[in-house]
């Protein structure tokens, strides 16, 4: 209902005792109307320690979902790292050798070609 216009204070002064009371009668039948539509979707107490245990099942559920993936996942990446590891010290020994070569190579020339005679 819309706010009281101050029709009520006007009856009460007008001495309409009665007019007041059925206009109050009315407010409160929408208001108890209101409450009634809204109190059964209101949640009991039953309702949150319900949902407080499914809350609780749900998230220990969770953490022991998300251990054994972090289990699992942490030994493939630990492979993966082994794997990198191992590509990483072929390259480097291929780089070494190459560059030991080239610059064996390099020294060879130069003794070839200064070589007085």
């Amino acid at each position: 209902m819309a706010p009281n216009s101050g029709t009520d204070e006007a009856d009460l002064a007008n001495g309409d005792l009665g007019a007041y009371i059925r206009k109050m009668d009315r407010r409160l039948i929408v208001l108890e109307t209101r409450f009634d539509t809204i109190l059964p979707t209101l949640a009991t107490k039953a309702d949150l320690i319900e949902l407080r245990a499914e809350l609780k099942a749900d998230m220990s559920k969770l953490g022991s979902d998300l251990r054994t993936e972090m289990r699992d996942s942490t030994g493939s990446l630990r492979n993966d790292i082994l794997t990198f590891k191992a590509d990483i010290f072929k390259w480097m020994v291929a780089t070494l050798l190459t560059t030991f070569l080239g610059f064996s190579g390099m020294i060879i020339t130069l003794f070839t070609l200064l070589r007085p005679g």
